[in-house]
């Protein structure tokens, strides 16, 4: 079954707002664009962020104390995975490709697809945007 994953603000899709370069890169499906923007593939990412934040995306609507609840929780497992708070730093990337503690072979996406991941959330969270989920 699949997932497209989309970020409301005042009932309406997010889609005016000014999204982060940091959170392109994500999967794209049938109705969610390209994965840039307010949506994404979420069937893609949903193991992922279940297994780090205990939250599925598989569901109609997330609230914003969720959303901000997952951001926390991916920024965390980051942080831990990598060790340092610097995600935006060109250190942080040397780190991020040298590192032999990230393993992510288990959910088949990349460090740049979980960065991406943190920011969508991150920025929707600041937004006060709502996540819905359409399957």
């Amino acid at each position: 079954m699949g997932l497209d994953t989309f970020a409301h603000k005042d009932g309406s899709l997010a889609e005016t707002l000014d999204w982060p370069k940091e959170s392109e890169g994500l999967c794209g499906g049938m109705f969610s664009g390209n994965g840039g923007g307010p949506s994404f593939r979420g069937k893609v990412y949903d193991q992922f962020i279940q297994d780090v934040t205990g939250v599925s995306l598989y569901q109609k609507h997330m609230p914003n104390r969720e959303v901000r609840e997952v951001a926390d929780g991916i920024r965390d497992w980051l942080e831990e995975s990598i060790g340092t708070r610097s995600f935006n730093s060109p250190e942080f990337r040397v780190t991020v490709k040298l590192s032999p503690k990230i393993e992510l072979d288990e959910w088949d996406i990349t460090i740049d697809e979980a960065l991406a991941l943190y920011h969508w959330f991150q920025f929707a969270a600041e937004q006060g945007c709502t996540v819905c989920g359409w399957w």
